[in-house]
């Protein structure tokens, strides 16, 4: 199965890719600029950890809290 997921992710790969030539080719290179940053920022949220968001790693959560003060 992890193996036609990576088959997926080229295939959209190069599906983004040239769709951005794309338009950069019949629109102009701001246009393909701006395409690409839509395309990033879709990525981003789609992949961005939803669990622990923007929390730091040396902070200590409600429940350590109590065990660290023994």
């Amino acid at each position: 199965m992890e193996f036609v997921a990576i088959i997926f992710v080229i295939v959209m790969g190069a599906a983004a890719l040239a769709a951005t030539a794309l338009i950069g080719w019949v629109a102009g290179i701001w246009a393909a600029l701006g395409f690409a940053l839509v395309l990033f920022l879709l990525y981003r949220a789609a992949t961005r950890d939803i669990v622990r968001p923007f929390r730091r790693r040396d902070t200590l959560n409600a429940f350590q809290k109590h065990l660290s003060d023994d």
